[in-house]
């Protein structure tokens, strides 16, 4: 049986924003950075909410990341920008851009900013979401340090490169992806390794360079598979996705290429130049908003009303789970592994702050 903490989330934010503060972040960027993480936990992705604030902490610690994150424009026209993150949190950074992004689509329509010089930003999906309040879609993505082999291949050269977009809908809940482009995320093989389970076959490959269902062995070589699977399968799909992340994330931005960002969760002791990409697109540029919102929610209902495979409770848009355990965990909690929970009360003495739990 997996051993849970559960920790109410307006607590778990009041202590994660804290010790961002006490590690050097001005106190409105630790809230940000807080609410990125604890918004991950939130809608169960624990792959990527304060399971990693340690590894970030330690970057800060030592010096590998700018405690304080200040953006600069390198390049602009009316509705596109390049901008400097500093070395910054990458939690920050994004968040300070997608800002400059909405900001730039509320005046003319739509916006894009690449950034460069950033570092890990958590989830996709909490910076297309910001879009949504403004009743516009956003996109978010981001490459990361190589751990996904290219379709066919066995060296990894490609980052999980997530990709997230955030549709507004009427009664309904807003459409959100938030997926890497490779089969899975490293968090999930370290949650894997936490739960002490194996790791479903198409995963990852082996040493050998062979699938490999050892999450342990996986986690250590870093070999993810694309998403779509082997090279029998689809994984061209998922490589595809990749490599368009790649492009606007890297080559657009002037930031290091996947295979050059070395320094993600811990490894390595230089900046790692890690590139963003965001968009935010108005509703309003392309028709009348209510009849939009009207239309997304019929999408969603005629979707859900699919009858559903045999042992499966029934269909999904993308998001909803999320949705729907943003909801409980908001009431009831949120239900921390043990080990992460000592990995906080060991941050808490550190940084002489009072223990979460």
């Amino acid at each position: 049986m997996i051993s849970t903490v559960v920790i109410e989330a307006q607590n778990l934010q009041a202590f994660t924003a804290q010790a961002f503060e006490r590690s050097g972040l001005r106190r409105a960027d630790a809230q940000i950075a807080a609410d990125v993480l604890v918004t991950a936990d939130l809608r169960g992705v624990e792959s990527h909410g304060v399971a990693r604030l340690h590894h970030y902490l330690a970057h800060l610690k030592q010096g590998m990341v700018a405690a304080e994150t200040n953006l600069t424009i390198l390049r602009e026209l009316p509705t596109t920008l390049t901008v400097d993150a500093g070395n910054g949190l990458g939690l920050v950074a994004a968040y300070r851009a997608m800002e400059l992004t909405i900001e730039r689509a509320a005046q003319y329509g739509s916006a894009a900013a690449a950034v460069c010089n950033s570092n890990h930003f958590g989830i996709a999906g909490y910076y297309a979401m910001m879009a949504l309040p403004h009743n516009m879609i956003g996109v978010a993505m981001c490459n990361t340090s190589p751990n996904v082999v290219p379709f066919g291949g066995t060296q990894p050269m490609l980052g999980t490169n997530p990709i997230g977009w955030a549709f507004p809908c009427g009664t309904e809940p807003a459409v959100v992806v938030d997926m890497a482009t490779s089969g899975i995320s490293v968090g999930k093989l370290e949650v894997a390794l936490r739960t002490g389970v194996s790791i479903p076959l198409g995963w990852a490959l082996g040493e050998n360079g062979l699938p490999t269902t050892d999450a342990s062995e996986a986690f250590r070589i870093r070999r993810l598979i694309p998403l779509g699977g082997f090279a029998e399968g689809t994984g061209y799909k998922g490589y595809a996705l990749s490599t368009i992340v790649e492009a606007l994330s890297y080559a657009l931005s002037g930031a290091a290429m996947s295979l050059n960002v070395t320094a993600v969760h811990g490894r390595g002791n230089q900046p790692t130049d890690t590139g963003h990409f965001f968009a935010a697109y108005r509703v309003d540029g392309f028709r009348d908003v209510d009849d939009f919102k009207r239309d997304m929610d019929e999408l969603v209902r005629t979707l859900r009303s699919c009858p559903p495979q045999p042992g499966v409770d029934g269909v999904l848009l993308p998001g909803e789970k999320e949705h729907k355990t943003a909801i409980q965990r908001s009431r009831d909690g949120i239900p921390l592994h043990a080990e992460v929970v000592t990995l906080l009360r060991t941050i808490a003495t550190d940084l002489q702050i009072e223990p979460i739990a």
